[in-house]
């Protein structure tokens, strides 16, 4: 569908490869595979991904279901511990370098909450995520607090905004350097991220 939900090419690369080797150990067979994939997911699949590419949402959510059934052994955080690790390599391999530089600035600047000189940088990594939405951050510094709201996202899935909030909660205890913990609420194009920290 030409006009549906689409995920940037990083995202959609880590999940691709990481069904490719459930493939190719074994652990997913061919036939489990084409039985639970559209034709046009399967060529995806076959393509080399290109990292600032779109790809519609509804096959990045079928390849996640995948991992959460292959891998993840339907274990209902596994998506958002995959996200962990993916926001880490993402990070490491450079695709995520306003966190770095807001890090930074946490860690050289005085005076003002992590959020007042970085917290911004929250609303950055969805927002660079999809081909639509707008994000609205808000903080509650006296509740250790602060609330992420996307709006405009038809077709975002329950797997995909898993996916966004154990980014935001490694992004989050990045920059606060104490684990944050992120609840989601998703309704119809609307989705909200609450992120509580110590």
């Amino acid at each position: 569908m030409p006009n549906e939900l689409k995920i940037r090419g990083p995202s959609f690369q880590i999940a691709r490869r990481d069904v490719l080797v459930l493939v190719e150990s074994g652990r997913l067979t061919r036939a489990a595979l084409e039985a639970r994939l559209d034709p046009d997911d399967l060529e995806l699949l076959e393509e080399t991904p290109r990292p600032n590419a779109w790809y519609p949402l509804a096959t990045y959510d079928r390849l996640l279901a995948l991992l959460v059934e292959f891998e993840g052994q339907g274990d209902p955080t596994y998506l958002v511990r995959r996200a962990h690790k993916g926001s880490e390599e993402l990070m490491r391999g450079g695709v995520m370098r306003q966190l770095e530089s807001a890090d930074t600035v946490v860690r050289t600047q005085e005076g003002g909450s992590w959020f007042e000189q970085a917290g911004h940088v929250l609303a950055t990594i969805p927002a660079a995520l999809f081909d639509r939405g707008s994000w609205r951050l808000s903080a509650d510094e006296p509740k250790r607090s602060f609330t992420l709201e996307g709006t405009g996202l038809v077709g975002l899935t329950p797997n995909v905004a898993q996916i966004i909030q154990g980014g935001i909660e490694y992004v989050a205890s990045e920059l606060i350097h104490a684990p944050v913990e992120v609840t989601l609420r998703l309704r119809g194009d609307r989705v909200t991220f609450v992120g509580r920290h110590s």
